[in-house]
């Protein structure tokens, strides 16, 4: 069977501040940040941000998302509901979150 190319899923986002090592701008639909998980990591995008309306999240604050990351067959079961992920720039952890709900697998 062949392994799917991405997945889709809502979790819930916090971005650190600048002066806790996150970004000074915020992010927006479309932002493709490196997704990290249990040591393994994969480029995303992250596709809406579904808090109030909003069409940004600023550094220091939360939100839920939906993010799409490329090739998930490689976190293994370590993605699913309830797992802890990071966002990074480069090497640079820039937000931590938690998957709240698997939506396409």
């Amino acid at each position: 069977m062949d392994e799917p190319l991405t997945c889709q899923m809502k979790a819930t986002l916090h971005l650190l501040t600048h002066s806790e090592g996150g970004r000074r701008t915020a992010i927006k639909k479309e932002y493709k940040p490196i997704f990290m998980l249990d040591s393994r990591k994969e480029i995303c995008r992250i596709d809406d941000i579904d808090d109030r309306m909003k069409e940004m999240l600023l550094p220091g604050e939360s939100g839920y998302v939906k993010i799409s990351i490329a090739y998930p067959g490689r976190f293994g079961e370590e993605m699913c509901e309830g797992s802890r992920f990071e966002i990074h720039e480069g090497k640079r952890m820039i937000g931590c979150g938690i998957i709240e709900k698997i939506v396409e697998y």
